[in-house]
């Protein structure tokens, strides 16, 4: 009979465990299975040495302190059929003096499977474990195993999970049994569900779990089609949308994997991302929001999420503002040097109210200008003047016709035309005639329009100083050519003709035919001095006016002369006579309208009248005539020029 002897030691006993075949010990050892019966784990103690002891050498080591008690503990190898010398014993226990490894080392094993069955392998490992299995009868399979350096029993179990994955099966718990079944079989175990995303409780091993995981901030669809390609084959993945939960069934390292994806993208978006609130003044929300994403998506950000280094752009219509969401602070300061540039455009249908203070002309004027500019009336058709305080619309609708009257040509004529057409709301304008100020109603894109045309009239008026010299020349031979000298350079002979009365005074002067001027360079006053100083000449007035451009200057220098106009004689009362009397002025009137380019040539509007009483007598009766010189006309004449107008 073939003997194993187990040695037990006064000592703590050091149990050294050598593997043979996974052969049941009840039942006999096949001959043909004992090559790879021979398959040994070796132990290692970590003593001071730190040396590899050999099996021989543990038993001899075991010996020494003390005799041992040898007790036989029979086989279940037959007489016939001993048991071979070279099979290791089951077990070997160490002396009581050694006992087990020393507190903090572990001992240090090395596993050697080449084409053993997976029943065996299952056996030799779920011993040295010391767990209880049940194997499913479908389960079938070869191990092909080599470990190079030693590993520690905490590492045989994942060992083992390796193997039943790399042979499609998995170790289910129930209890304290583990069931090994077929991989597919595993869902349909007896698996208690985890619950939760928390990865750090889960062991990196190949078992089958079951693990739910609630969602907080994304959707179950995008994580689903995000972890799927880190799951194996054989996984199950659910998703349950009413309350935002995904069902993950797959080996548990591959659950630990996706769980660590999770976490990274479900993560609390008010923590990540950064809210700004722009409101727009000037412009529509709407129509900014999509100049924003067309901006921004030319430079290749995304406009859709903002979430990683996009942005997006949410237009709230009833505060007129935009909400930008971005996780990049930069973003967020970039949109608003963009909401800067872009709320310049005008919203068309906000309309305020505006004051214009009017320097240099007159409010009512100006409005008058652009009521004409704008308005829907015919060119022919005269409006009322605005009254103080009262409203002037100025419909500048476009598609509308505009006048053909144009205000007086200013420098800025033409431009200010070419504005009009831009008007594209409804604008009212108010002429406040006490602070000399148009209150206008439009909106701010119309006003800016209507404000350059203002600025464009409203400018300081050119102004001429004229000096007036009018007298009367007697003229005799030493005279004459003197006098006529002045006339014979570019004279020009005008259409006006002068009364019977003043027919022959004006012959004396000039040649008949009408009323002469030129403009001459010599001095004339210098000349007219000279005549003066021989009673040759007599000077009637020297006025002088200032007159702004386009405006009526007029001086009048003289005295009202009564006049009978109309006399009655009562018949019936004889001798009562009701007689009506007018006033006429006479003396010297000069009426003056200039008109100043910008080159410094003036034209000159003229009308000049001198005018004295003087008496008569016809059919017995002495009244009063009144003889008038007038002369009426249009020169232009340069700044600094003198104009010399003869004929009166």
């Amino acid at each position: 009979m073939s003997q194993v002897y187990i040695f037990y030691p006064l000592l703590p006993l050091l149990w050294l465990l050598l593997f043979s075949s996974c052969t049941p010990l009840h039942s006999p050892i096949p001959k043909s299975s004992i090559k790879e019966q021979q398959k040994a784990v070796l132990i290692q103690s970590k003593d001071k040495r730190d040396k590899e002891i050999s099996v021989e050498e543990k038993i001899e080591e075991a010996e020494r302190p003390k005799e041992p008690i040898l007790v036989e503990v029979p086989t279940h190898s037959s007489p016939e059929k001993p048991m071979p010398e070279n099979v290791l014993p089951k077990q070997i226990a160490a002396p009581e003096g050694k006992g087990p490894s020393p507190k903090g080392e572990e001992q240090l094993l090395t596993l050697n499977f080449d084409n053993a069955d997976i029943y065996d392998v299952v056996h030799t490992l779920g011993e040295l474990l010391g767990i209880n299995y049940i194997i499913d009868p479908r389960v079938r399979g070869t191990v092909n195993i080599r470990t190079s350096e030693k590993v520690t029993k905490k590492e045989i179990l994942p060992i083992l999970e390796a193997i039943f994955r790399a042979n499609n099966l998995t170790a289910v718990k129930e209890g304290n049994i583990y069931h090994i079944i077929p991989s597919a079989e595993a869902p349909r175990r007896l698996i208690t569900p985890r619950v939760g995303k928390e990865k750090g409780e889960l062991a990196p091993s190949d078992q089958i779990l079951i693990q739910i995981v609630p969602l907080n901030y994304i959707p179950v669809k995008d994580v689903i089609n995000l972890i799927k390609p880190f799951l194996s084959s054989e996984a199950i993945l659910t998703g349950y949308d009413k309350d935002n939960l995904v069902i993950i069934t797959d080996f548990a390292s591959n659950i630990k994997k996706v769980l660590g994806i999770i976490e990274t993208l479900d993560t609390d978006i008010f923590k990540e991302v950064k809210f700004r609130l722009f409101a727009l003044k000037n412009s529509k929300a709407e129509d900014v929001a999509k100049e924003l994403e067309q901006i921004f998506g030319a430079l290749e950000v995304p406009t859709k999420t903002g979430r990683g280094g996009g942005a997006s752009f949410i237009p709230i219509p009833r505060i007129n503002a935009i909400l930008v969401i971005s996780s990049l602070p930069r973003l967020l300061l970039e949109v608003e040097t963009w909401l800067q540039q872009l709320d310049q455009v005008i919203a068309e249908e906000e309309v305020k109210t505006y004051v214009y203070f009017v320097e240099n002309g007159t409010a009512k004027d100006l409005a008058d200008i652009l009521n004409q500019l704008f308005g829907e009336g015919k060119p022919e058709e005269k409006k009322a003047p605005l009254a103080e305080g009262k409203e002037a619309p100025l419909p500048g609708r476009r598609g509308r016709r505009e006048q053909e009257q144009r205000p007086p040509e200013t420098s800025a004529g033409r431009e200010s035309s070419a504005m009009v057409g831009a008007i594209a709301g409804e604008v009212k304008i108010v002429a406040h005639e006490a602070t000399n100020s148009l209150i206008i109603k439009a909106t701010p894109r119309d006003y800016r329009l209507v404000r350059q045309i203002l600025k464009e009239l409203d400018i300081m008026p050119r102004q001429v100083v004229i000096e007036a010299l009018i007298a009367e020349v007697s003229l005799d031979r030493s005279t004459q050519f003197g006098v006529e000298a002045l006339f014979t350079t570019k004279s020009t002979t005008a259409g006006t003709e002068f009364g019977a009365i003043a027919a022959d005074i004006a012959k004396r002067v000039i040649p008949a035919g009408g009323l002469t001027y030129n403009v001459v360079r010599g001095d004339v006053i210098a000349t007219l001095n000279a005549l003066a100083s021989e009673n040759k000449v007599h000077i009637l007035s020297t006025p002088k006016i200032i007159a702004s451009d386009n405006k009526e200057a007029s001086i009048d220098v003289g005295a009202e002369v009564p006049l009978v106009s109309t006399e009655f004689r009562d018949v019936v009362a004889a001798g009562r006579v009701q007689t009506t009397i007018e006033r006429r002025d006479t003396g010297v009137i000069l009426k003056v309208t200039p008109h100043i380019n910008s080159t410094g040539l003036v034209t000159l509007d003229l009308d000049l009248e001198v005018s004295e009483a003087q008496p008569k007598t016809v059919a017995g009766q002495t009244d009063i005539s009144i003889f008038q010189r007038k002369a009426l006309t249009s020169l232009v004449v340069q700044d600094g020029q003198t104009l010399l107008i003869g004929g009166l």
